[in-house]
């Protein structure tokens, strides 16, 4: 009897533990039959817009100090992402609908137009990864979310919110620089853009009525938020960096934050 129950004893808690928390089951459907219908009568055309899902951050603008200019491979165009490899011509004309999830796809276009619109949503300053997620509901979701995203252009009020935002923080870590500068501050330079995600999602939390936000904050850039999105006063951290006490004595702290 206790060999049967050593042998059939899981590696993980079925109920879940510390550390461990089972996978929620959930019932997919399945994509809509007119979407697959689609995809199979477009088959060609759905690989090549699905090796730009996969393959198309390597190509991102991400490297705005351009380390990579002497890598002359980084320059190259990639493979998997010449049509020509899908069975594809330059001539011919594509209906993309029910394979990308925008606007502007929801007419025929030429294989330039396709191609640049690919281009632009993959392999420009901002991209996306989704070989790596498991679950064929989460990939596409998160496709079609990104690229419905894609096409939301900020207004003018928002551009400079961020913009301020992203120079308050940066300033914060300046100043820090030159009045502590053997003080260990994990600043948030070259993160700055933190900045504009907090703000959407402090926005979006207010809109969907979300009393309570609770982050897992990284050291780096910790003091640039509580100061620039919570409010906190920067003479309060100014005072902890002095070495001014804020709990009692016989209390320990591992950071001054």
């Amino acid at each position: 009897m206790l060999g049967r129950l050593l042998l059939s004893r899981g590696y993980h808690s079925t109920k879940g533990v510390f550390g461990h928390r089972p996978r929620a089951t959930t019932r997919y459907e399945g994509l809509a039959a007119a979407v697959l219908d689609r995809r199979n009568a477009n088959a060609n055309v759905y690989r090549w817009v699905e090796a730009y899902r996969n393959h198309g951050h390597r190509m991102a603008a991400i490297d705005p100090v351009k380390f990579h200019l002497a890598d002359e491979a980084a320059s190259e165009p990639l493979p998997e992402l010449q049509y020509a490899r899908y069975g594809l011509g330059a001539g011919d004309r594509i209906d993309p609908r029910g394979l990308l999830n925008v606007p502007a796809a929801q007419q025929p276009l030429s294989m330039a137009e396709l191609d640049a619109l690919l281009a632009r949503m993959y392999c420009g300053s901002c991209s996306i990864e989704l070989a790596f997620i498991e679950s064929e509901q989460e990939r596409e979701w998160l496709a079609g979310r990104y690229e419905q995203l894609f096409q939301h252009e900020l207004t003018v009020g928002e551009r400079r919110e961020l913009a301020e935002l992203m120079l308050k923080s940066q300033a914060f870590d300046q100043f820090l620089a030159v009045k502590f500068p053997t003080v260990k501050r994990y600043g948030g330079e070259g993160a700055e853009s933190m900045m504009a995600f907090y703000w959407e999602l402090f926005r979006s939390a207010g809109e969907h009525d979300l009393r309570n936000v609770v982050i897992g904050m990284p050291h780096r850039g910790k003091l640039n938020v509580l100061t620039t999105m919570f409010g906190t006063r920067p003479a309060k951290i100014f005072k902890k960096f002095k070495g001014h006490p804020e709990f009692p004595a016989d209390a320990q702290a591992i950071v001054k934050y």
